[in-house]
């Protein structure tokens, strides 16, 4: 019967507990408070108000991107094998 693998960024179902997994062993991070960096007059020129910007990534790896959709494509920085416990492998 096929299992479901919880790691995150993996979610593929399996059946074979030795099958090569590729996850993000860190949490995920969204950062929120850096501040638009355009001048106030280029903001003022665009009729736009300063907005914060909200980096997203994983804590286990390096890039960081500004939009879900791109969250979502950061390719898993681990391989190892599934799981179906939230438990770390020993």
């Amino acid at each position: 019967m096929a299992e479901k693998c919880v790691h995150q960024g993996c979610g593929k179902l399996f059946t074979d507990a030795n099958e090569e997994c590729k996850y993000h062993p860190g949490p995920p991070i969204f950062h929120e408070g850096q501040k638009d960096s355009r001048r106030v007059a280029d903001l003022q020129a665009l009729r736009a108000t300063p907005k914060l910007i909200v980096s997203k990534g994983w804590k286990c790896c390096k890039p960081r991107v500004l939009t879900f959709d791109e969250f979502m494509t950061i390719p898993p920085c681990t391989i190892g094998v599934h799981s179906t416990t939230d438990k770390p492998p020993e």
